[in-house]
């Protein structure tokens, strides 16, 4: 199917608006889904945060020096180990929260006969199955949105070089993927759709890693800079590679 980008960003676009601004119940199960995801990130970079301040018991982190205040290292060490439970918890908790107001949402629209007036949906099946899988993409596109927030925070170059991989990934999938059939192979190594997404999107990882590691030596933003911007281009695209995945059901199930 010889669909453009633009033409696919009107096709998403016009679904998400159907689903998302006609509920908050929906809007904060979207919004609870993607803290819930960037707080897990967060539980996994704490540790390894504590563990690089256990190896250099002199040393205090770039951004606690912006602090108005001063404070010592054994500080930071009970604030790190205080915040990994904390942030662990917050990531069941906001998870729990997206199900509970995701099933009160599907609820509304059972209890209430609607309908989706702005495309066809394929069968009642498939609006069941586009109500989780919208609001799954929505919460990746708010993950997404906070997670170049906190990049360009710490490093405006390597923010644009994220966003230069996102759109490109973007571009790229919606040229060779979203419109090819489950049997259809990509590309001369064969790739099946999904292993064209998961492949390209942890290339881009790797670059990232290249860009921080040449950062490092010739801007010297720091190891703990570059290990928080590591963790977060990690997350971004396996946010990038979620919401390509959604887009697949999105065609799959919607006319």
């Amino acid at each position: 199917m010889n669909t453009t980008s633009l033409d696919h960003y009107r096709f998403i676009k016009i679904v998400l608006f159907e689903f998302i601004f006609n509920s908050r119940s929906y809007q904060m199960s979207s919004v609870f889904l993607s803290v819930s995801r960037l707080l897990q990130v967060i539980s996994f970079f704490l540790p390894l945060k504590i563990l690089i301040l256990l190896s250099s018991p002199n040393s205090i982190p770039l951004s606690f020096s912006y602090l108005p205040f001063d404070i010592n290292h054994n500080y930071i060490m009970l604030l790190m180990f205080a915040l990994v439970p904390i942030t662990y918890l917050g990531y069941i908790v906001f998870g729990v929260l997206h199900r509970y107001y995701l099933d009160k949402d599907i609820s509304m629209w059972v209890n209430n006969n609607n309908t989706v007036e702005a495309f066809k949906v394929k069968s009642k099946s498939s609006f069941e199955k586009l109500h989780g899988h919208i609001a799954k993409l929505m919460s990746e596109i708010y993950l997404l949105i906070i997670s170049m927030l906190l990049t360009i925070i710490v490093d405006p170059y390597t923010f644009l070089f994220v966003v230069f991989l996102v759109v490109g990934n973007y571009l790229v999938f919606v040229k060779k993927v979203f419109y090819v059939k489950e049997h259809d192979r990509i590309g001369i190594l064969r790739l099946h759709r999904k292993q064209y997404i998961e492949y390209l999107s942890s290339v881009s990882f790797i670059a990232i890693f290249a860009m921080l590691a040449l950062q490092v030596e010739i801007n010297n933003i720091g190891v703990f800079n570059a290990l928080f911007l590591l963790l977060i281009g990690r997350m971004i695209f396996q946010s990038v590679q979620r919401f390509s995945m959604e887009n697949i059901y999105i065609i799959l199930h919607a006319k």
